[in-house]
């Protein structure tokens, strides 16, 4: 309400300078940039500034402001996004209501419109255009601005985004108005990353794809987490990732490093210690394999990310993050079962647990073992129990030897008898 007093005295001062004023009563004429289709009519703007702005002209005429004078306000639609329909609403505007003054519309576009009419038929106009061009006397004799210029809103926005730490940015901007040189010249002093800049024209009739444009570059370039607007020219400026989100970022990967080089020491000496057990040794070829995976990725993922820039480097973070994750999952289903089984179990239950597993899946294992250590066993002996003869099993040999013994025995106690009646 205040605000709105203040611009209606404001477009006094200027109409009491430059034009002839009727002593009964004061036209003020509000344009609106696009009542149907524009940015106004999609927010809401419109209607709530109309509506204050009647408020505030029904206040001034209540207080009796000015003794004998009544207030009047005149809107319309000048179809800002139509020249030959902003050109031709903007005259009819000003001829046919008696008009005395100009307040808005709200946007660069069609203020230069509007502006440069109002400027030819000496008709004060207020406006809220912030293009340091609309400062031009030479330009827009009639034209005062309320806000300041775009030079300075930039530079405020990159002040407040150094001071809220954020270093990387993207701004989606219209072409009716470019930003100066010395915004990036501060941006570039303020250690701040533009990471992306896209025009649109204009920015009131594109105003159904922002979130489309807007999802684009939270999805190609960073993580958009704040929306500012800039002036009346509608700069949408998108702040990305900052500092203290970075600072999350590298604690959480701080930590999960050094878990997984605790799982890592773990698995080493655990796939050591079993690396001679048939069925173990399966597994801890899994376990090497998981380390040699997150070895990798820490050595060859880190070096890629600092060869690259900021912008890029995003995805690769990412991609190792999802990485180690696989790992520390992989790790994690290897080595859980084995400290379940240590902290449940006592060492002799786990024995008897292992040999029966074992028994379980290397049992045709066994047999086949041992049955060539027969083979070869027999194969030996059968060599170094007879010298030039044919080989024989340790079996053969023993009864071989057996029956010599016994027919040696017999032929002794045969000669004995016959030599007995020989003697007789």
């Amino acid at each position: 309400m205040h605000a709105n007093k203040l611009l209606l005295l404001i477009a006094l001062a200027v109409l009491g300078a430059n034009a002839y004023v009727p002593p009964t009563e004061i036209r003020i004429g509000q344009l609106f940039s696009n009542l149907s289709t524009g940015v106004d009519a999609m927010l809401g703007n419109a209607k709530d500034m109309g509506t204050t702005a009647k408020l505030a002209v029904e206040k001034l005429n209540a207080d009796n402001f000015i003794p004998g004078v009544t207030f009047t306000l005149v809107q319309a639609d000048i179809k800002a996004y139509q020249p030959d329909l902003s050109v031709y609403g903007t005259l009819d505007f000003i001829q046919n209501h008696n008009i005395h003054c100009l307040v808005g519309p709200q946007q660069i576009a069609p203020t230069r419109v509007t502006a440069g009419i109002s400027g030819a038929l000496k008709v004060p106009q207020l406006g809220f255009a912030t293009d340091d061009e609309m400062a031009s006397r030479a330009l827009y004799p009639t034209y005062y601005r309320m806000q300041p210029s775009s030079t300075y809103n930039y530079l405020n926005v990159l002040r407040l985004m150094a001071y809220l730490h954020f270093d990387r940015i993207a701004i989606i901007d219209s072409n009716t108005a470019l930003y100066p040189s010395s915004f990036f010249a501060e941006a570039a002093r303020l250690n701040i990353t533009i990471v992306a800049y896209v025009t649109i024209t204009p920015v009131g009739a594109t105003y159904p794809t922002m979130p489309t444009i807007i999802e684009t570059l939270k999805n190609s370039r960073a993580r958009a987490v704040n929306t500012l607007l800039s002036g009346g020219d509608e700069h949408y400026v998108l702040t990305c990732g900052s500092v203290d989100d970075g600072q999350s970022q590298t604690i959480l990967m701080a930590v999960l490093l050094a878990f997984n080089l605790l799982l890592v020491v773990v698995a080493a000496v655990l796939a050591y210690r079993t690396r001679k057990v048939n069925y173990s040794y399966r597994e801890s070829r899994f376990i090497g394999y998981a380390v040699y995976n997150i070895l990798f990725c820490s050595v060859v993922f880190l070096a890629l990310i600092l060869s690259l820039e900021n912008g890029s480097s995003i995805s690769f973070a990412l991609k190792q993050l999802v990485t180690w994750l696989m790992v520390t999952f992989t790790l994690a289903v290897l080595l859980v079962p084995k400290v379940w089984m240590v902290l449940k179990y006592t060492p002799e239950q786990q024995s008897e647990l292992f040999e029966s597993k074992e028994r379980k899946h290397g049992y045709s294992g066994s047999n086949n073992k041992h049955s060539s250590q027969d083979q070869q066993s027999s194969k030996v002996t059968g060599v170094q129990g007879t010298v030039g003869s044919p080989v024989m099993s340790r079996h053969s040999t023993t009864h071989d030897n057996s029956v010599t013994i016994e027919m040696t025995k017999k032929s002794s106690d045969k000669s004995s008898e016959d030599s007995s009646p020989a003697q007789s």
